[in-house]
């Protein structure tokens, strides 16, 4: 297929089992280096109960609730650009006493079919070899788990149409790829080091990911 993938966006979710998510502040995450001192942000925080929503007029955003604490980047598919994993593994340091379940590294990207909306749900339902079909769904959408060794690669491909910076609607293909490690107490190993091996091993998640959806948009 003569397109480019596009990377858009890198995205660290650590799952836990209880925290006071109202302490996450623009100036909580400035004074302990989890954010870098000197982000503007985007909008006022989104500060509650329930939890907190921050942004950056640089893209990067911190959501946290009671249950979850997520960092989202742009990310272009350039390792040396990417602050996320490090960000996270600092908020760990920072709260070494929460109970960690789960880390997810998530990437999501685009596959431009500009102009061609209809086409690139035709090109879904041909993953799915929908010519079998009588009735043609109105929408497309592609559920996909893989299991390695050391976690779970949940991907998602879906047809959208993105709005580009100068407000452009495109047509095309996200691709959602959700790397999941889970801590299970019967591994004998403390969750606090499983969750620094999984943030260190973000890149080879993220060669995962792009291995798999590089042979599908190759073979349709």
């Amino acid at each position: 297929m003569d397109r480019d993938l596009v990377f858009k966006e890198l995205a660290i979710v650590l799952a836990v089992e209880s925290q006071e998510s109202r302490a996450i502040t623009p100036d909580f995450l400035a004074q302990s280096g989890i954010s870098r001192k000197g982000w503007e942000l985007a909008t006022k925080p989104l500060l509650s109960d329930r939890g907190a929503l921050i942004r950056y007029k640089n893209g990067f955003a911190i959501a946290s609730s009671p249950k979850q604490f997520q960092i989202v980047q742009p990310f272009d598919g350039t390792p040396v650009n990417v602050l996320a994993p490090k960000m996270a593994l600092r908020y760990c340091e920072i709260l070494s006493g929460v109970d960690y379940r789960a880390v997810g590294v998530n990437f999501r990207s685009f596959l431009s079919f500009s102009g061609q909306e209809e086409a690139a749900r035709q090109y879904i339902l041909g993953l799915l070899n929908s010519n079998r079909l009588s009735t043609k769904p109105y929408q497309a959408s592609l559920n996909l788990s893989y299991a390695f060794e050391r976690n779970t690669l949940n991907l998602t491909i879906q047809d959208a149409v993105v709005t580009e910076p100068d407000g452009t609607a495109v047509p095309g293909i996200v691709f959602t790829g959700n790397c999941e490690t889970r801590f299970q107490p019967e591994s004998g190993q403390p969750p606090i080091d499983l969750l620094h091996q999984a943030l260190n091993a973000w890149e080879t998640d993220f060669a995962k990911y792009t291995t798999l959806v590089t042979e599908i948009i190759r073979n349709p």
